[in-house]
């Protein structure tokens, strides 16, 4: 996984809608929190020595266990497991019964990387990687998004018996053994109940807070539809899958992303792994997006508005660099968040004009630099403002060139990250860009940018 944006209401109530902010960015350390329900982790002592490679008989448990999902036979799902543990029957039904709700077009376990351990008449086995393609999910030479685990397995009782099975998080990943970075299991398929309803090539699936899922469902599927057309032929997702909740707490919970009351929604994009188990750094494989009724209520907003606003956010994210492992290193926030801000707007006058009132205000107050606000703090204190201001570059791009043009300057923005002490607006790359789309060059451009907001925007 790689970096998040997420959406904060547009007209400065105090929260973004800032994209989403991807989980198992680096930037995200200070906002992550554990997702319930996982078994405490087996503690090994200096003696215990792994050997490389897996226990033969925990491949024929995974190979039916990958079976069973697709033929959706829960028993079967659940045969291999030890009925003593009451709570990893209940984990395991449940991820049963939410995962056969969607459409997945590969399932499988990967074993490749995994290290055995025998320790108090266990053998624990990590990293076990559960390949879960959904429809809705593309990578390149079928890379796909992955979800690592370490397997307990009871020996010495006849067959072996699978005791426990512990999902590897960022939170617990310190004490786990096998912990892969980018294949967290974490997703809200392993810790709550869900309903599954299918729009087109919208997923949409909200927890027992959400009885009124349904009505959702054309919005969202309009909203992808609109989206993908303005984005045109470019690389991206088949399909979209939106998580809804009106419970905070589970919204934190949920791809552990943590503190983030302020915001509405927030998109995640994954990262996929090899067939050996590598995890995949040149493309994101899948994009997640989670939805929190609860503070769209609170602020009166549109949940069609929040719903545009994560869906641009992941209907592109397959053609953003990923960067993985550097923190505020990635795709520039101005163009990420601008762009999400501006495509929520293209349909509501009112709501543009509530953005130009913001700049508006930043400008009289001397927030406006001349440039495009900085990754590194755009989500501090002038966060409403950066929102506002990153749009006005693709109102700016559209009003001189039109509206592909608008589209053509992000596409090519997000093909490439920030570095440090040079955001990317003074590197020769956006240049380039410049004179390829806007048929300036980037000072050129830049420089007019900033007289129409300062003239008003």
């Amino acid at each position: 996984m790689g970096p998040t944006s997420d959406h904060r209401p547009p007209g400065g109530a105090g929260l973004p809608r800032r994209r989403a902010m991807l989980a198992g960015a680096a930037g995200l350390a200070g906002l992550l929190g554990v997702a319930g329900c996982q078994s405490a982790p087996p503690a090994f002592d200096t003696r215990d020595e792994p050997a490389t490679g897996g226990v033969p008989e925990l491949e024929a448990m995974l190979a039916r266990r990958a079976a069973a999902l697709k033929s959706k036979d829960e028993r079967a799902f659940l045969a291999d497991l030890d009925t003593s543990n009451a709570d990893l029957i209940a984990r395991e039904r449940r991820l049963f019964a939410n995962v056969t709700q969607f459409q997945f077009r590969d399932l499988h376990y990967i074993t490749a990387k995994a290290n055995t351990v025998e320790h108090g008449g266990f053998w624990h086995v990590a990293p076990v990687i559960a390949v879960m393609r959904l429809t809705a999910d593309a990578g390149p030479g079928g890379v796909a998004p992955g979800e690592a685990f370490q397997y307990k397995l009871a020996r010495g009782r006849g067959r072996p018996m699978i005791a426990d099975i512990v999902p590897i998080t960022r939170g617990n990943a310190a004490e786990v053994a096998g912990a892969v970075d980018g294949a967290f299991a974490n997703a809200p398929w392993h810790s709550t109940p869900l309903t599954v309803i299918q729009s087109g090539n919208v997923w949409l699936a909200g927890d027992a807070s959400v009885p009124d899922l349904a009505r959702y469902a054309d919005a969202a599927r309009g909203e992808a539809a609109k989206i993908e057309a303005l984005w045109g032929s470019r690389v991206r997702f088949p399909g979209h899958v939106l998580f809804f909740t009106r419970d905070r707490k589970r919204f934190r919970a949920w791809y552990e992303v943590g503190d983030v009351d302020r915001f509405e929604g927030l998109e995640i994009p994954l990262r996929g792994v090899r067939g050996g188990g590598e995890v995949y750094g040149e493309q994101y494989a899948g994009s997640r997006i989670l939805v929190d009724l609860a503070a769209i209520e609170k602020w009166k907003d549109d949940p069609r508005h929040v719903m545009r606003h994560e869906l641009a956010h992941a209907v592109t994210a397959r053609a953003s660099a990923v960067i993985p492992g550097v923190g505020w290193l990635d795709t520039p926030r101005w163009a990420v968040e601008g762009f999400a801000r501006w495509v929520e707007n293209l349909e509501d006058p009112a709501r543009a004009d509530v953005q130009r009132a913001i700049v508006a205000r930043g400008v009289r107050a001397g927030t406006f630099t001349g440039r495009p606000p900085l990754s590194k703090t755009f989500y501090g204190p002038d966060i409403t403002f950066n929102y506002a201001l990153g749009s006005t570059v693709f109102s700016f791009a559209e009003r001189l060139k039109g509206q592909e043009a608008a589209v053509e300057l992000y596409a090519a923005v997000i093909r490439y990250s920030d570095s440090t002490g040079t955001p990317l607006v003074e590197a020769p790359i956006f240049n380039a860009i410049c004179r390829r789309v806007m048929d300036m060059d980037g000072e050129a451009f830049l420089a007019r940018w900033a007289a129409h907001v300062r003239a008003g925007a």
